[in-house]
């Protein structure tokens, strides 16, 4: 990666630091959960799908597949605030009242646009130093990560998004898709 003129959109997920290349940022949104729609497809990334600007786009969350956490989890962990029998009930309705509002970045990857899950959109940096990803240091393919930098004080993965999901991963799902009965409708 030519660390010249490169800016980084710079991001967090279960308190883990992440960064791509600007380039491929197109906006960064807030999806209401009611308007978001579960869907577990055969790319482990792929967990759900919501409408943006009248176009259906994926979302993907990283939780599970870089072992971080359960999203869902982590929201009601967040929206319990006492327990005991009584205060379980109010706690219930508090919860069921509470509007979640998930941050999206929005990216075009190999003419496609998807949406990323993020906890908090952090900064947009510019890239400064840059280390290739080390052999050895996750179970994870090598091809999910360009490598890491330093921002600020903090270690941050830089990810290769065009790497996260190939030509022929996206247009297998999309038939396999249309070979069944399509999520986008219904």
């Amino acid at each position: 990666m030519n660390e010249n003129g490169v800016r980084l959109v710079c991001f967090e997920i279960c308190g883990e630091k992440f960064a791509f290349n600007m380039d491929f940022l197109v906006e960064i949104v807030q999806v209401d959960q009611a308007d978001i729609r579960p869907f577990f497809s055969s790319i482990p990334l792929i967990r759900g799908f919501w409408t943006y600007r009248g176009q259906t786009v994926y979302l993907i969350d990283f939780r599970d597949f870089f072992g971080l956490g359960n999203v869902s989890a982590t929201l009601a962990q967040k929206c319990l605030l006492r327990s005991g029998s009584e205060q379980e009930e109010e706690t219930q309705k508090k919860t069921e009242q509470t509007h979640i509002v998930y941050n999206v970045l929005v990216v075009r990857i190999r003419g496609h646009i998807f949406g990323l899950y993020a906890d908090a959109v952090l900064q947009v940096a510019s890239l400064l130093s840059f280390y290739e990803y080390p052999m050895m240091i996750s179970t994870l393919p090598r091809r999910y990560f360009a490598g890491v930098t330093v921002v600020g004080t903090e270690l941050v993965l830089v990810l290769a998004l065009e790497e996260l999901i190939n030509e022929y991963e996206f247009e297998t799902e999309l038939s396999r898709i249309g070979e069944n009965s399509h999520p986008f409708t219904g």
